[in-house]
């Protein structure tokens, strides 16, 4: 669905991406309420200054970010935290929630200079949802940033597998807590039945993302530990068709059909792109005299790339981030090979199993 989840903008030259969800919610929001409309554009401008934080603290400590990318009720700055030091970690992690609280006094006062009316009542919204986004993501739930802080702070005393353990049970105590008082909450409150399992209902849900998201972490971590010493090589395939210039769709389908691959790429715009979609064949687009320039039919995404010198762990964490099916491997600013998503799980759940099988012995 990357596709449908467009890039509107850049930060320090970091792509910015709305993700589709958020899109088919605004479209949502706007035919049924236009004031609910806006408070989801605030909602969007708090959790984008929020993760902008994230990047920025990223950027002036030389860490390379992925994207920044916004959904419905968060986002996310793509940032590979497993290779930073626990100090760094720590940093980035608490920028967000601290950049929220500032912003959240800041319009909190502001609520308190301005006469009442229309713009005082949308300062507030902004100090409200400034805060609980601020104090969501300070609790020490894992992946959210408040347990990236809390392993930053145990990385400082233990190895990364030990810190992440701790972390995902100190999350995972928080999630079975949060369950109970909200059952309580339901039991002893006044409110209707129908408002008690709606309650229930998005508690219960949010609280299994979270511990869906921690046990992610947990075997990512896992997997880090157990593979950060392999190298990319023996993954490299050369199984894929470069064109270092436009191309027709008959040129393309005629190399498909002749080298029996159907990743295509392209070189070009300081990088290199690949087709995520070429459309099913007919006359119309196998016609000889098509203009290599009309290639609208077929839609390219840039592709991401990894140093031939990297492990195993950094293409999978790679595309974890990505959310792409395959990356390239350069050498230098030369593409040497691909490697795909299946290949890699392939490989990676092998290699787990053979140490599980060492292990039991």
């Amino acid at each position: 669905m990357s596709m449908w989840s467009p890039i509107i903008g850049k930060f320090k030259g970091i792509p910015i991406q709305l993700h589709w969800s958020f899109v088919l919610l605004m479209i949502f929001a706007l035919a049924i309420s236009v004031p609910l409309f806006f408070v989801l554009v605030i909602l969007f401008a708090c959790v984008l200054l929020h993760e902008m934080s994230h990047t920025l603290t990223a950027y002036r400590n030389k860490v390379p970010v992925e994207k920044i990318i916004l959904y419905p009720l968060g986002g996310g700055s793509l940032i590979d935290s497993d290779s930073l030091n626990p100090e760094l970690e720590f940093r980035i992690s608490l920028a967000g929630p601290v950049a929220s609280f500032i912003m959240g006094f800041a319009f909190g006062i502001a609520a308190v200079i301005l006469p009442g009316g229309e713009i005082e009542s949308f300062i507030q919204i902004f100090f409200l949802l400034n805060i609980l986004l601020a104090i969501f993501n300070i609790i020490p739930w894992f992946p959210l940033d408040g347990g990236r802080v809390l392993r930053g702070y145990f990385r400082k005393k233990y190895p990364f597998i030990t810190a992440t353990k701790k972390t995902v049970m100190a999350s995972n105590i928080i999630t079975v807590v949060f369950i109970i008082g909200t059952l309580v909450y339901a039991g002893i409150s006044t409110y209707t039945i129908t408002y008690k399992e709606f309650i229930i209902f998005i508690d219960v849900f949010m609280a299994m993302f979270i511990y869906s998201g921690a046990k992610s972490e947990m075997e990512l971590a896992y997997i880090k530990e157990n593979t950060k010493d392999l190298p990319i090589r023996s993954l490299i395939s050369k199984n894929y068709i470069l064109f270092k210039k436009p191309a027709s769709l008959r040129e393309i389908y005629d190399a498909v059909i002749k080298y029996h691959t159907n990743i295509i790429l392209f070189k070009g715009n300081g990088g290199y792109q690949i087709i995520s979609k070429l459309p099913a064949p007919n006359i119309n687009a196998l016609n000889l005299n098509m203009s290599s320039k009309q290639n609208s039919m077929y839609y390219k995404l840039s592709l991401p790339v990894i140093d031939y010198n990297k492990k195993v762990y950094d293409a999978f964490n790679k595309m974890q981030n990505t959310n792409l099916p395959i990356i390239g491997v350069i050498r230098g600013k030369t593409l040497i090979g691909v490697i795909s998503r299946q290949h890699l799980d392939s490989f990676v759940s092998l290699h787990m199993s053979n140490i599980s099988s060492m292990q039991a012995k």
